[in-house]
């Protein structure tokens, strides 16, 4: 049983707000397995925590879940939600096409030319 329980309408509410969309994978996990959704939405607020409750601000944090993203094949849709999230929360393009650049390093060209440089259009865009 999860503790602190929030209804799963909230938690939507939340995605909504933080990254604009209400994923599709989550939203049917929150009608198939809503105690699996609280567990994870607990887990995702205490990293989205602030300074000082958090270490790192949240712009830091969005860049790490768009690099991440890339790096592990995540749905593009699902890394431009935190390119936005980020710039949202005071990242600049620079800074997204830096970590898109390390992902190139680490996880090569093919990832890079699949989602890696939709990110950094993404961020320009989202700068605008």
């Amino acid at each position: 049983m999860v503790r602190n329980k929030v209804n799963k309408e909230e938690i939507f509410n939340h995605f909504k707000e933080t990254l604009g969309v209400i994923p599709e994978p989550l939203r049917l996990l929150g009608e198939e397995a809503p105690d699996a959704l609280q567990g994870y939405y607990l887990m995702r607020n205490w990293f989205q925590r602030e300074p000082p409750e958090g270490a790192m601000p949240k712009k830091y944090k969005e860049i790490l879940f768009v690099a991440l993203d890339i790096i592990l094949g995540a749905p593009v849709e699902f890394a431009e939600a935190h390119v936005k999230a980020a710039i949202k929360a005071g990242a600049k393009s620079q800074e997204i096409s830096e970590a898109v650049v390390l992902t190139l390093m680490l996880a090569g060209m093919p990832k890079y030319m699949s989602t890696g440089y939709k990110m950094i259009k993404a961020a320009l865009e989202a700068e605008k």
